[in-house]
C-alpha cells in the first residue's frame, strides 16, 4: 500500500476548481446535493453531493449545520428529561414515569368503575 502518493481515483484540481467556481457564481445559494445535480445536468461535472459538500466547506462557501447540543434538565423527581425536544415541541413532560403512573392510575379508575357496575348489576338482579 502505497501512502504518500494520491488515490488514483482523485478528482483532478482543474475539474474541483471549475465546480467550485460554478457553484460560486452560478449556483449562488444552493446546497451541495442541489449543486451537484445541476453541475451533472448542464456542466457535465459528475460528483457526488459529499465530495462537493467537503470541497465547498474547505473553500469556505458552504457551512456544515452544527449539530444541535441536547441539554438536559431535571424535573421534580430527579429525572433527566430532553430540554431542547420539549421545548420546541411546546410540551413539558416529566418523564417516563409520570406517563406510566398516569396511565397505570386510568387503568385503575377504570376497573374501579367496572367493578362498581358489576355490583350495582348484581344488586338489582337480586
Amino acid at each position: 500500500m502505497k501512502r504518500s502518493l494520491p488515490s488514483n481515483r482523485r478528482i483532478d484540481q482543474k475539474t474541483r476548481s471549475r465546480a467550485v467556481h460554478l457553484v460560486k457564481t452560478k449556483y449562488v445559494g444552493f446546497g451541495p446535493t442541489l449543486a451537484s445535480e445541476k453541475l451533472r445536468e448542464r456542466n457535465g461535472i459528475h460528483l457526488s453531493s459529499e465530495t462537493l459538500r467537503k470541497w465547498l466547506i474547505e473553500e469556505g462557501v458552504w457551512k456544515g449545520k452544527k449539530k444541535k447540543k441536547h441539554e438536559y434538565i431535571k424535573d421534580e423527581r430527579g429525572e433527566a428529561v430532553l430540554e431542547n425536544y420539549f421545548k420546541e415541541m411546546g410540551l413539558r413532560m416529566t418523564g417516563l414515569r409520570e406517563a406510566q403512573r398516569s396511565v397505570a392510575s386510568c387503568n385503575l379508575q377504570m376497573m374501579g368503575r367496572q367493578e362498581e357496575m358489576l355490583e350495582r348489576e348484581a344488586f338489582h338482579a337480586l
